[in-house]
């Protein structure tokens, strides 16, 4: 199913980099790049061809004014960048990365997933691939900035099925400390140093994977149905996919988006806008680290889980449910003020509780909720958990950093978000485009001796035109009573607290993940009552209620391994008396209860601890096995 594949004269597969061709693309013979001035790429001795270092243009040396006779050391700049003037692109688009950077829909740079057999769009077999789109920084919603490089690009969060035939060559793409390093490998060689999440507007720092940094870790949750690309696009429903963190999906539920790119595509080829169905995503972390070869064999082993695995896995706390139970008063409230927010001019919401009462899981299923709305609105999102902040002040290098892929130093990024979301944030015009949508997760980590940070935060929703709402969530409930009366001010009325489940609750929790997973019934509800009780009279942490089943589903599972070598070893000795195979545990069983049922064994049970005896004499016993040839060893010990 995954395999590599080749084009001109290179192999490629899950892991490289791949140009694509899209609509007006003509896959002529790449030529040299052409100077600027005589339009010749020839590239005489003496006469090489020079490369601005942010237009990338080519100019010859000789025909510069004034002219150079050698390559200069660093950098380099044409006359239009040394200006500070907006240089026109290339003259004439002969290369594949000039094509992808400067050319409108000629080439797409696609980060490869895997690579399949399966049904085109037409219903013929074909090669396909499984891959995540490059954005140039002029696709963003900040546009090209003065900080992006001339070959910088951002990784597409969302992932398409393209037919292998549109691939037309290779490029390579490093993280921006490796991108000088990479001189062997020619000009079809980029950086990319985040991922940009189309629909909410935001950056993630791309992670790397290997320590020479020419890898990366895909955060794409895609990797565990790649075996049902193998399948044809009429093969699959024509229902919507579920939202991301949707409430079900699986394996059956894959429908992945058949880009309309490529040279076999009918009509017009424009990038497509499909994405995996979001209930895949919550599995995507058990895949983390696997090679394509390994998916396979992975996704075979975990179909083959027994019960007690299954139940283990609805007791993990990495299992995410589809929608949070007895929350639906604050489910309500925090709906409320997301649609506000989406809408209107934003705001802030105090979420506040002991750890362990829902607060973040139902933030994140609100949000999911609402996400093809937000779409709609062009609403953008950021989400920080400030426990992992150096410091308080690195919030707002943090947060800079995923709403414009830029980093910036706390008192840069200030700067920055207040122009963005302070005074004169709608200037010009009555409020900003879109709205934001800002997640503190841990905000008490926020706090300083003047509290400037929380402040400063706070005051953002209020100022005319910012069309910014925060939501701050705190483990405590006293965080508006510790802070400044200017803070404690906007704090009054936005105020949403969690109290501690309840027995009833705590029971309702556990037993919708039970049913969620297939395995209702499984734990008695003496046991699950007992466990609730527990956990509800100390502090009402579900977190703690599902680790203490989890564990008691670990005892049973190695009791129930123990019963079953007891049981094999009891029909090893059985069988050892007839020279016979030893008999499964249910033939042991069987026989059991037909022996008890006519009265010629007595037993407590038919279990695989049960005591067993004779109810017959012993050499009536004998007398009744003497003519059978099998039981000539039986015979022998009677």
């Amino acid at each position: 199913m995954f395999g590599l594949r080749q084009v001109d004269g290179e192999v490629f597969g899950p892991g490289n980099d791949v140009y694509l061709a899209l609509d007006e693309f003509d896959n002529d013979e790449e030529e040299e790049e052409a100077c600027e001035v005589c339009g010749s790429s020839s590239s005489k001795r003496g006469n090489t061809i020079l490369e601005c270092s942010t237009c990338l243009r080519g100019f010859h040396l000789r025909c510069l004014e004034p002219r150079l006779k050698a390559v200069p050391d660093g950098d380099w700049l044409c006359a239009d960048c040394n200006a500070g003037r907006v240089p026109p692109p290339p003259n004439k688009l002969v290369t594949r990365w000039q094509k992808l950077l400067y050319g409108k829909e000629q080439l797409a740079l696609v980060h490869v997933l895997g690579c399949v057999r399966g049904k085109a769009p037409n219903g013929t077999e074909e090669d396909q691939l499984l891959v995540r789109y490059y954005i140039l920084p002029q696709e963003t919603h900040t546009g090209r900035l003065s900080s992006h490089g001339a070959r910088e690009l951002f990784l597409g969060c969302k992932t398409f099925v393209e037919p292998a035939h549109a691939a037309v060559g290779r490029a390579y793409v490093h993280h921006p400390q490796h991108f000088e390093e990479r001189e062997e490998e020619g000009n079809d060689v980029f950086l990319c140093a985040y991922e940009y999440d189309e629909d909410w507007k935001r950056f993630k720092l791309r992670k790397q994977r290997g320590a020479d940094g020419g890898e990366y870790e895909d955060a794409c949750p895609t990797t565990p149905m790649l075996a049902g690309l193998s399948r044809g696009r009429d093969d699959y429903s024509s229902e919507a996919d579920d939202s991301e963190d949707g409430s079900e999906g699986g394996e059956d539920d894959y429908r992945p988006d058949y880009g309309a790119r490529g040279k076999a595509a009918a009509g017009k080829r424009r990038r497509g806008h499909g994405q995996l169905p979001a209930a895949l995503a919550a599995a995507a972390g058990r895949f983390a680290g696997l090679g394509a070869a390994e998916l396979g064999q992975q996704q075979q082993q975990l179909e083959q889980r027994d019960a007690f695995a299954r139940l283990h896995a609805s007791m993990s706390l990495a299992c995410v449910p589809a929608s949070l139970p007895c929350r639906q008063e604050e489910r309500g409230r925090l709906q409320g003020f997301v649609r506000r927010a989406l809408h209107e001019d934003g705001g802030i919401l105090y979420i506040c509780g002991v750890p362990g009462t829902g607060k973040t899981a139902l933030v994140k299923e609100v949000l999911a909720g609402v996400r093809e709305e937000a779409r709609a609105a062009g609403t953008q999102f950021a989400s920080i958990n400030c426990l992992q902040l150096p410091s308080p002040q690195h919030v707002f290098s943090r947060l800079w950093e995923k709403l414009s892929g830029q980093h910036m130093g706390p008192a840069r990024a200030r700067d920055a978000l207040m122009q963005l979301f302070g005074v004169g944030a709608g200037a010009g015009s009555s409020r900003r485009r879109y709205s934001t949508i800002i997640v503190l997760d841990e905000i008490d980590m926020l706090m300083t001796k003047d509290q400037a940070v929380l402040y400063q935060l706070f005051d953002w929703p209020s100022q005319p035109g910012s069309r910014l709402a925060i939501i701050g969530i705190s483990n405590t409930h006293d965080l508006d009573q510790r802070v400044l009366p200017r803070i404690a001010s906007r704090l009054d009325q936005a105020k949403l607290a969690f109290a501690p489940y309840a027995v009833a609750q705590l029971v309702a929790i556990v037993q919708d993940r039970l049913e969620s997973s297939g395995v209702a019934g499984a734990v008695e509800q003496a046991a699950v009552e007992i466990a609730c009780r527990k956990v509800a009279a100390e502090t009402g942490d579900v977190r703690r209620a599902l680790e203490m089943l989890r564990r008691a589903v670990e005892i049973a599972r190695q009791q129930h391994l123990a019963d079953l070598a007891v049981a094999e070893r009891a029909a090893n000795s059985i069988a050892s008396l007839v020279d016979l195979t030893p008999p499964s545990l249910g033939v042991l069983q069987h026989c059991l209860v037909r022996l008890a049922g006519v009265r010629l064994l007595l037993s407590d049970g038919v279990h695989v601890k049960a005591h067993v005896a004779l109810n017959v004499d012993k050499d009536d016993l004998a007398l009744a096995v003497k003519d059978d040839a099998r039981l000539a060893r039986l015979q022998s010990l009677l």
